[in-house]
């Protein structure tokens, strides 16, 4: 997990050695204000959320021309070696969105932090019209009832566009 931290320089020095004992990877400094270190947090969240929505448009596309599951992923494997968004395609391959209640993000946590992001772009007068795509991204999910699940279940808005059924409309 990185952590971003912004402030005072002799401050996080100070508290370096603690904060690091809590990460798996060196600290990421982002200047002398606090601020900066939330915008950054939401450009990482930004980032995965973009990633989660790609996922599910490349497994939608090649649904559509009846490509093998297995081969999309070793395409998206080539480009995405992130463990933890590797963990994520796994779960939009399997569309195993299931979490343990308080475990993980949901579509809900989601939409807060999108919502976050958009505010953050407008604060500084910039745009993030991705953003606004994966807020209705949000908002769909949840109209469609997958409030609870993980916030990868946003690849299967995707589906619902493309007009794939979702595993609780299959038919058997």
């Amino acid at each position: 997990m990185r952590c971003f931290l912004g402030g005072n320089a002799e401050a996080i020095e100070r508290v370096r050695p603690v904060v690091e004992s809590y990460t798996l990877a060196p600290l990421i400094l982002v200047g002398d204000k606090p601020s900066k270190a939330n915008v950054v947090k939401l450009t990482a969240n930004m980032i995965l959320a973009a990633n989660l929505s790609l996922f599910g448009q490349i497994y939608a596309l090649n649904e559509r021309w009846n490509i093998d599951h297995d081969v999309t992923r070793q395409v998206i494997g080539i480009f995405s070696s992130h463990p933890g968004l590797l963990a994520y395609e796994t779960r939009i391959r399997e569309r195993d969105y299931q979490r343990a209640p308080g475990e993980g993000f949901s579509v809900e946590g989601g939409l807060k932090d999108i919502n976050a992001m958009i505010h953050a772009g407008e604060q500084v007068g910039v745009p993030l019209p991705f953003c606004n795509a994966m807020k209705e991204q949000c908002i769909s999910a949840l109209g469609n009832g997958l409030n609870d699940l993980d916030w990868s279940a946003l690849a299967d808005i995707a589906r619902v566009h493309a007009g794939l059924p979702l595993p609780s409309q299959k038919k058997e």
